[in-house]
């Protein structure tokens, strides 16, 4: 458990935000927006592991080159997984090495009409215009959004185990709440019940 904290302080300091700085913007946020902070810290954990400068995405796997040559200068890592419910798709994670190269993606992608999550809270491109790119992609911009989207959610769905996967999912509806259990036994494990 200590080799693993000690890499994850290493990874999260790379990006020049502090486990404290991305504690305190969650606090922040969710105190200014009336979230509990504990379902705030929960999304982001699930979502990026508190990577603020991770995008991903889900792609058929002829459309993995297109990622291969926006790498070209290698300015981001880019790693590959098979999609366990589809064989035909991958999963895509592009980390960048620093804000400039993320928001280029960003905009990049989102002019490109790609499908992609960015950030702490992994924004849906859906959710956000070209013109939001930076702010969807900073600390708290990028928490404001979750927040945003996850209170449309509680209006939508009316209470918080919908709410919580209708965050991840979208209004439409799912037969089982996947995500929420995946939040759920995260939130057990960090905070009890």
């Amino acid at each position: 458990m200590i080799k693993i904290g000690f890499i994850f302080l290493i990874y999260i300091k790379m990006f020049a935000f502090t486990d404290l700085e991305i504690a305190e913007a969650i606090k922040k946020v969710a105190f200014e927006e009336n979230i509990n902070p504990k379902i705030l810290y929960t999304i982001v954990k699930i979502e990026s592991n508190f990577n603020p400068k991770i995008i991903s995405m889900l792609l058929e796997k002829d459309e993995v080159n297109k990622i291969i040559t926006l790498n070209r200068k290698n300015k981001f890592k880019v790693s590959f997984y098979d999609y366990a419910l589809n064989s035909n798709k991958k999963i895509v994670n592009i980390l960048a090495y620093n804000k400039d190269d993320l928001v280029i993606l960003t905009q990049i992608l989102k002019e490109n009409n790609f499908s992609f999550d960015v950030g702490l809270a992994q924004i849906n491109s859906y959710n956000f215009s070209i013109s939001e790119v930076e702010q969807v992609v900073s600390l708290e911009g990028n928490l404001r959004k979750a927040t945003q989207i996850l209170k449309s959610c509680i209006v939508a769905k009316k209470d918080i185990e919908n709410a919580i996967e209708c965050y991840n999912y979208g209004l439409k509806p799912r037969k089982k709440n996947i995500y929420f259990a995946r939040f759920k036994k995260s939130f057990i494990k960090d905070f009890g019940v």
